[in-house]
C-alpha cells in the first residue's frame, strides 16, 4: 500500500471518529494498522480509535509500542515528549494499568512544550485517575488546571463543571463554594443572550391557551434523576400545559417512554450549545428547565444563552449553577430550611423556589 492509499484511510478514520461511528473506526484503524504506518499522526489515530472506540486491548498495547519505538529515536521514554506520553499514558488505561498511566501523565505534564489542549486533556483524564485512586484534592486542581487550558468549544465548561462537582467531596466552606461557581458564570460573560419582550410573551402564551415547559436533562434515560422526575412527563395537566424535552443521551427503554407521553422529544446529541438554544428559542419554550446542574454531559452552557424567558435547575445538583441567567432553584424546607440560623439563600445566584413539600 503507498502513501496516498494510507492517507485516504487516515482521512476517513478521523472522520468517522469526529462522526462518532466508533465500528467504522475501529475496522479503519485496523486497515491503517495494516499497512504499517510511519506517520506519528497516523500511529495516533489508530490509537484514538482504540481508546475511544472500545479496541481490543492486546492489540491496543501492540499499537502502543510500535509508536514507542518509531518516535524514540533509540533512546526509550526519554526520546518521548507530552504527546506521545499522553497517548501513551491513555492506553496504559485501557490496559488497567494506573500505576503505568500515572507515570505517563506526570511526564506529559512535564513537558512544557505540550500544546495547551493535550495538556488540558492530560489533566483532565488524570484528574478521573485521581479521583478513582482516592486523591480528590489533587483530582479538584487538575480538573481546575484542564479548564483553564481549553476554550469553551473544546471543554472550558464542562471541566469546570467536574471542578465544581468534585469539590463537594472536600470540607469547604460556603462561601467559597458560592464564589467558585461564580467563576463558571463568568465564562459566558461574552454570551450574548436572547431577548424576551415580556408583552410578546404574555400574547403568545394567551394564544396557545397553554404553557410551554421545557425540561433539558443528559439523563431522559434509565437514570435516578429521570425517575425523580417522572411525574413532570407522566402526570402533567395536558389542558394547561404542553411539555417538551430535550436530552444528548443514548436513548433506551426509558427515553422512548418518555418520549411517548410527552408533546416533543428532541434529542440534540453532537450539537453545540449555541444550537441547541436556537433550537429552543425557536421552540418557544415559555419555563426551561434544567435536571442537570453541573453533573457530567449537563446543558448548562445552553441555559448561559437565556433561550427561554423563566429558567429553573434543580433535582439533578443541589448547588447553585453560578449562571445569572438561571432565574429560579427548586428547594424546599428540608433541602434549604428557612428557619436555621443561617439560610442558604445567599449561597444561591438563583432565587430559591421552595415548595411546600419535599420537591421530589
Amino acid at each position: 500500500m503507498n502513501y496516498r492509499e494510507r492517507l485516504q484511510i487516515f482521512r476517513e478514520l478521523t472522520t468517522a471518529m469526529d462522526q462518532l461511528r466508533w465500528p467504522d473506526a475501529l475496522h479503519l484503524a485496523e486497515a491503517l494498522c495494516m499497512s504499517q504506518p510511519q506517520d506519528r499522526r497516523m500511529y495516533e489515530a489508530i490509537m484514538a480509535a482504540y481508546i475511544d472506540g472500545g479496541g481490543a486491548p492486546d492489540r491496543a498495547m501492540q499499537i502502543a509500542a510500535e509508536y514507542a519505538a518509531c518516535l524514540s529515536g533509540g533512546k526509550g521514554e526519554a526520546g518521548l515528549d507530552g504527546v506521545a506520553h499522553f497517548y501513551l499514558g491513555r492506553i496504559a488505561l485501557l490496559l488497567d494499568d494506573g500505576a503505568a498511566a500515572e507515570q505517563h501523565f506526570q511526564a506529559a505534564l512535564a513537558d512544557l512544550d505540550m500544546p495547551a489542549w493535550y495538556r488540558g486533556a492530560t489533566c483532565s483524564i488524570y484528574a478521573t485517575l485521581c479521583r478513582n485512586l482516592g486523591h480528590v484534592e489533587q483530582a479538584v486542581e487538575l480538573f481546575r488546571a484542564s479548564s483553564g487550558y481549553k476554550d469553551l468549544a473544546h471543554g472550558k465548561a464542562e471541566e469546570y463543571s467536574n471542578y465544581l462537582f468534585h469539590l463537594h467531596y472536600l470540607d469547604k466552606p460556603p462561601k467559597f463554594m458560592y464564589e467558585a461557581a461564580c467563576g463558571y458564570g463568568r465564562l459566558f460573560a461574552h454570551v450574548k443572550q436572547y431577548q424576551h419582550n415580556r408583552d410578546k410573551v404574555k400574547k403568545r402564551w394567551r394564544q396557545r391557551g397553554k404553557l410551554r415547559l421545557g425540561y433539558i436533562s443528559p439523563d431522559l434515560r434509565f437514570h435516578v434523576v429521570a425517575f425523580f422526575s417522572y411525574a413532570f412527563f407522566h402526570s402533567y395537566d395536558h389542558e394547561q400545559f404542553e411539555v417538551y424535552c430535550y436530552t444528548n443521551c443514548i436513548e433506551d427503554a426509558a427515553s422512548h417512554e418518555f418520549a411517548a407521553v410527552t408533546d416533543q422529544w428532541r434529542n440534540v446529541r453532537g450539537l453545540s450549545a449555541a444550537e441547541v438554544a436556537n433550537i429552543v428559542h425557536d421552540d418557544g419554550i415559555d419555563i426551561l428547565i434544567d435536571l442537570a446542574g453541573h453533573t457530567a454531559h449537563n446543558f448548562l452552557p445552553v441555559m448561559a444563552y437565556k433561550p427561554a424567558p423563566l429558567q429553573i435547575s434543580g433535582i439533578g445538583y443541589f448547588g447553585t449553577t453560578g449562571l445569572a441567567a438561571v432565574d429560579y432553584f427548586l428547594a424546599d424546607p428540608y433541602t434549604d430550611p428557612v428557619d436555621a440560623a443561617e439560610t442558604n439563600d445567599q449561597w444561591f445566584v438563583e432565587k430559591l423556589l421552595r415548595l411546600p413539600q419535599s420537591h421530589f
